[in-house]
């Protein structure tokens, strides 16, 4: 079995780590939040979103040679607070976005990871009065 992140340990970081982790790793959202009782029981990433973080990537971001799941998670959560206190740390690069899927539309191909843009809309309501 693979090393993994679990929900609670996900919850129990800060929000602003979880958002630096979510950019740095591009984890994907499948749920929405669940709050009970003012308590959080959910941000809307479960298990299967937080594969995302694997040794593989860590090592990766880290430029490490190290295995260990939590060696390297935990290299990544003292970088993280690093670059927070603004110390000169040198950046590593993110890994690149897995593409999974790729869309036909007419003659343009998209891949999931790229950004599409839409047809600029109109504006709604009455055209203004002209004299």
């Amino acid at each position: 079995m693979r090393p993994q992140l679990t929900t609670t340990q996900w919850l129990s970081l800060s929000q602003e780590v979880r958002r630096k982790l979510i950019d740095i790793f591009h984890i994907q959202r499948s749920e929405g939040s669940h709050v009970q009782d003012n308590v959080v029981i959910s941000d809307g990433h479960n298990h299967a979103d937080l594969l995302a973080i694997s040794v593989e990537k860590m090592q990766n971001w880290l430029q490490s040679t190290e295995t260990d799941f939590y060696t390297l998670f935990d290299q990544v959560l003292n970088t993280i607070e690093k670059l927070k206190q603004g110390e000169v740390v040198p950046t590593p690069q993110a890994p690149a976005p897995e593409v999974k899927v790729t869309i036909q539309v007419g003659d343009k191909t998209y891949k999931t990871s790229e950004e599409v843009t839409p047809e600029p809309i109109k504006k709604r309501g009455r055209p203004a009065k002209t004299k």
